[in-house]
């Protein structure tokens, strides 16, 4: 009965051995992955410079931040707003925005407005020379939104 028994514990030990011991690396290397866009515009923040081609009116902005997972939020001239967002390729979507009710100057609510037209409307960007460009449809330009900078002029990434 003791051979059994040995014979028995002396698998379960090998068993135990195998499994700790390292698994053979193979000669190919996986390339690490590329960053999502959700990855690249998460904790971005930007202030519109045109919007459809129409430059934003002095003293007010429209501001633009994706936060973490599918929450963006800003300033669309006048009113705060805050919206779900996604993107997959260079199509990008918002959805769900809801905002403030103030009234402001009529020049401040014709850019607000426009605004959240192309937020509502967009359907591809594109990151050039910096920029964020959203493409929306029924519009013959995009809107091109800077960086935001802090105090020190460097970019707000978080």
């Amino acid at each position: 009965m003791t051979k059994p028994r040995t014979m028995l514990t002396l698998s379960v030990v090998l068993m135990m051995v195998a499994a700790c011991s390292p698994t053979p690396q193979s000669e190919t290397t996986v390339a690490p992955e590329a960053p999502s866009e959700v990855a690249v515009l998460e904790g971005t923040g930007w202030v519109a410079e045109s919007i459809g081609g129409e430059p934003v009116g002095e003293g007010f902005e429209s501001t633009l931040f994706f936060e973490a997972e599918d929450r963006a939020t800003g300033s669309a001239g006048c009113n705060g707003y805050f919206a779900s967002w996604g993107a997959d390729g260079d199509g990008i979507v918002f959805g769900h925005i809801g905002a403030t009710m103030m009234m402001c100057p009529d020049e401040q609510m014709a850019q607000e407005q426009s605004f959240m037209e192309a937020l509502n409307t967009a359907e591809r960007f594109e990151l050039r020379d910096a920029k964020l460009l959203i493409y929306s449809s029924g519009a013959d330009q995009p809107t091109v939104l800077r960086p935001q900078t802090g105090e020190a002029g460097d970019p707000i990434d978080d």
